[in-house]
C-alpha cells in the first residue's frame, strides 16, 4: 500500500522523537502549534523543517494513522501515546525520501511565513506585469489581499521599457532556478501562474493534471518555494529580481507574541515572578517564554538563571543518559537543579 505524505511526515517525526515524546507532540508540530513545548521539541529532535506543513490535520485522524503503521509493521504502540518505529518503518522513510529528494528542502519553521508572502506577491506581480505590458488593464486579480496589492503597485516599473526588461529578467531567473527542481515541481510552479493568455490553475487542478495526490503536490510545491527562498537568500546577486519579493521581510517571525511581551519586561530588568504578576500569568508560562528565547535568540544568555557549573552538570547527565527526558536527567543531577534549569540548558545547547 502506498503511503500518503501526511503518514510519511508523521512517521519521520515520531522516528526523530524516538520514544521520548507522544504522537500528539508530532501532531502539534505538524499543525504548527506555536507553544514553547512544541518549539522546543522541534529544536531538540531536528524536526522543525516539518513545522506547520499539515495545518489541516485533525486530531481524530492520528489514531487511524498510528493503527495503519501497526498494521503494516512500521511501528509498535507503547504506553502514554508513544510509538516505536520499527526497522521496516525506518526503511520506508529512507525509500520515500530517496524517491522524493525535494523533501530535503522543506524548512517549515524558517520559511512558512516568507513562503506565503512570496507566493502571493509573485503570482500577482507576474499577472499584473504581463497585463500592463500588453496594455490590458482589466483583469481579475489572483490576490485580494490589500497589502499584497499595495506592494505590487509600488514595486511595478513605471515605464514600458523597464517592464519589458523585467519580464525577460524574471523569466530567465525562474528558468535558471526551475531547472534545478523536479520536472513536476517546475510544472506545478508554472501552471499556477496567470498572464494575459493563461489563467493560473489551483493546486487541486494541478494535482489532477499531474495525476498525483493533492497533498503530495501541495508539499512538493511548498518544498519548491522553500528551496527558491534558500537559493535566493544565498545567491542574491544571481537572482536580483526574485530576491526583491522578500527583501523587505525578515526571516520568519519566530518568537510568539506572548514571548515578545515577556522579553520586553526582561529588558527592563524584571524577574520571572515580577513578570508573572504583571502579566497575570503562571510562573511556569514565563519560564516557557524564557526557554523559547534561549532557543531562538542566539545572544540570549541563560547564565543569570543557570550557573555555569549547573549547566555543565546538566549537559553531562544528558550526554551520559543519551536522552532529553527531563525526569531522568533530574534524578541524576543535584537536587537543587530545577526542571526549568534543565530545560533552559538543553535549549541553549541547541543553538
Amino acid at each position: 500500500m502506498l503511503m500518503k505524505v501526511d503518514e510519511v511526515l508523521m512517521l519521520v517525526i515520531c522516528n526523530s522523537f524516538g520514544q521520548e515524546r507522544s504522537v500528539y507532540g508530532a501532531y502539534h508540530l505538524l499543525k504548527g502549534k506555536k507553544s514553547a513545548q512544541t518549539i522546543q521539541d522541534g529544536h531538540f529532535f531536528a524536526a522543525l523543517p516539518y513545522f506547520g506543513l499539515l495545518k489541516h490535520l485533525k486530531r481524530e485522524e492520528i489514531n487511524d494513522i498510528i493503527h495503519s503503521f501497526e498494521e503494516r509493521g512500521m511501528a509498535k504502540r507503547l504506553a502514554d501515546d508513544r510509538i516505536e518505529i520499527t526497522e521496516k518503518g525506518r526503511k520506508r522513510i529512507e525509500e520515500y525520501f530517496e524517491q522524493r529528494t525535494y523533501l530535503m528542502y522543506l524548512q517549515g519553521w524558517s520559511y512558512d511565513y516568507l513562503a506565503k508572502i512570496f507566493w502571493q506577491r509573485f503570482t500577482l506581480y507576474i499577472q499584473t506585469l504581463t497585463h500592463v505590458h500588453e496594455q490590458s488593464f482589466q483583469f481579475y486579480p489572483v490576490s485580494h489581499n490589500k497589502s499584497i496589492q499595495r506592494w505590487v503597485k509600488q514595486t511595478l516599473p513605471s515605464t514600458k521599457g523597464e517592464r519589458a526588461e523585467q519580464l525577460v529578467e524574471l523569466y530567465k531567473e525562474c528558468e535558471t532556478f526551475l531547472l534545478t527542481c523536479y520536472k513536476e515541481q517546475a510544472q506545478s510552479f508554472v501552471l499556477q501562474l496567470s498572464g494575459v493568455t493563461q489563467i493560473g490553475h489551483t493546486l487541486l487542478q494541478v494535482a489532477r493534471i499531474l495525476n498525483r495526490p493533492f497533498d503530495e503536490v501541495r508539499i512538493m510545491h511548498i518544498a519548491c518555494i522553500h528551496q527558491l527562498l534558500a537559493t535566493v537568500t544565498e545567491e542574491e546577486d544571481k537572482f536580483p529580481r526574485l530576491s526583491m519579493f522578500t527583501k523587505d521581510l525578515t526571516k520568519a517571525a519566530t518568537l510568539t507574541e506572548s514571548t515578545k511581551a515577556t522579553l520586553d519586561y526582561l529588558k527592563r530588568g524584571l524577574t520571572v515572578d515580577q513578570i508573572a504578576a504583571k502579566r497575570k500569568l503562571k510562573k511556569a508560562t514565563i519560564e516557557d517564554h524564557i526557554v523559547e528565547l534561549a532557543l531562538e535568540e542566539e545572544k540570549f544568555s541563560i547564565d543569570h538563571y543557570v550557573g555555569l557549573n549547573e549547566q555543565e552538570e546538566i549537559l553531562q547527565a544528558a550526554e551520559q543518559l543519551n536522552t532529553h527526558k527531563l525526569r531522568e536527567i533530574k534524578l541524576l543531577v543535584n537536587e537543587q537543579i530545577s526542571y526549568f534549569m534543565i530545560r533552559l540548558t538543553l535549549a541553549k545547547r541547541r543553538l
